[in-house]
Protein backbone atom coordinates (compact mmCIF):
# COMPACT_ATOMS: atom_id res chain seq x y z
CA UNK A 1 0.00 0.00 0.00
CA UNK A 2 1.54 3.35 -0.79
CA UNK A 3 1.54 6.05 1.93
CA UNK A 4 -0.91 8.48 1.96
CA UNK A 5 0.68 11.90 2.69
CA UNK A 6 0.19 15.55 3.69
CA UNK A 7 3.12 16.57 0.92
CA UNK A 8 2.32 19.94 -0.96
CA UNK A 9 3.88 17.86 -4.47
CA UNK A 10 1.95 17.00 -7.10
CA UNK A 11 1.40 13.65 -5.91
CA UNK A 12 0.65 14.64 -2.46
CA UNK A 13 -1.70 17.38 -3.87
CA UNK A 14 -3.76 14.61 -5.83
CA UNK A 15 -3.85 12.55 -3.20
CA UNK A 16 -5.70 14.64 -0.89
CA UNK A 17 -7.94 15.86 -3.75
CA UNK A 18 -9.15 12.34 -4.35
CA UNK A 19 -9.82 11.67 -0.37
CA UNK A 20 -11.69 14.96 -0.28
CA UNK A 21 -14.33 14.02 -3.30
CA UNK A 22 -14.60 10.65 -1.76
CA UNK A 23 -15.56 12.57 1.66
CA UNK A 24 -17.45 15.06 0.06
CA UNK A 25 -19.71 12.12 -2.17
CA UNK A 26 -20.11 10.70 1.45
CA UNK A 27 -21.81 13.73 3.55
CA UNK A 28 -23.93 14.31 -0.07
CA UNK A 29 -25.41 11.02 0.17
CA UNK A 30 -25.55 11.33 4.15
CA UNK A 31 -27.52 14.58 3.65
CA UNK A 32 -29.81 13.10 1.47
CA UNK A 33 -30.46 9.98 3.66
CA UNK A 34 -28.95 9.85 7.20
CA UNK A 35 -31.38 7.23 7.72
CA UNK A 36 -29.89 4.72 5.01
CA UNK A 37 -26.54 4.93 7.36
CA UNK A 38 -28.25 4.14 10.61
CA UNK A 39 -27.23 0.36 10.19
CA UNK A 40 -23.51 0.92 9.41
CA UNK A 41 -23.45 3.38 12.92
CA UNK A 42 -25.24 1.74 15.74
CA UNK A 43 -26.18 -1.93 16.59
CA UNK A 44 -29.89 -3.22 17.58
CA UNK A 45 -28.94 -2.24 21.17
CA UNK A 46 -27.85 1.51 20.19
CA UNK A 47 -24.41 0.93 20.32
CA UNK A 48 -21.84 1.75 18.02
CA UNK A 49 -21.00 -1.52 15.64
CA UNK A 50 -17.74 -2.88 16.66
CA UNK A 51 -16.40 -3.01 12.88
CA UNK A 52 -17.40 0.58 11.97
CA UNK A 53 -13.83 1.57 10.31
CA UNK A 54 -13.99 -1.51 8.30
CA UNK A 55 -17.62 -0.50 6.89
CA UNK A 56 -16.76 2.62 6.46
CA UNK A 57 -13.64 1.88 4.02
CA UNK A 58 -15.89 -0.53 1.99
CA UNK A 59 -18.28 2.07 1.77
CA UNK A 60 -15.26 4.77 0.98
CA UNK A 61 -13.88 1.97 -1.86
CA UNK A 62 -17.41 1.98 -3.10
CA UNK A 63 -17.32 5.68 -3.41
CA UNK A 64 -14.15 5.77 -5.01
CA UNK A 65 -14.85 3.39 -7.72
CA UNK A 66 -18.25 5.60 -8.29
CA UNK A 67 -16.28 8.35 -9.00
CA UNK A 68 -13.95 7.19 -10.79
CA UNK A 69 -16.04 5.30 -13.30
CA UNK A 70 -17.69 9.28 -13.62
CA UNK A 71 -14.29 10.85 -13.78
CA UNK A 72 -14.43 12.50 -10.91
CA UNK A 73 -11.98 11.04 -9.34
CA UNK A 74 -7.91 12.14 -9.74
CA UNK A 75 -5.58 9.06 -10.08
CA UNK A 76 -5.07 8.04 -6.85
CA UNK A 77 -1.80 5.65 -7.50
CA UNK A 78 0.47 9.12 -6.45
CA UNK A 79 1.20 9.24 -10.69
CA UNK A 80 -0.19 12.89 -11.77
CA UNK A 81 -2.47 12.35 -14.32
CA UNK A 82 -0.77 14.30 -18.01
Amino acid sequence: MQKITQETDSAGQTQQLALAAIFNEWAARYARDPEAFADAILDADGKPVVDYGKRCAIYFIEIANDLYAKAALPPFSGEVAA
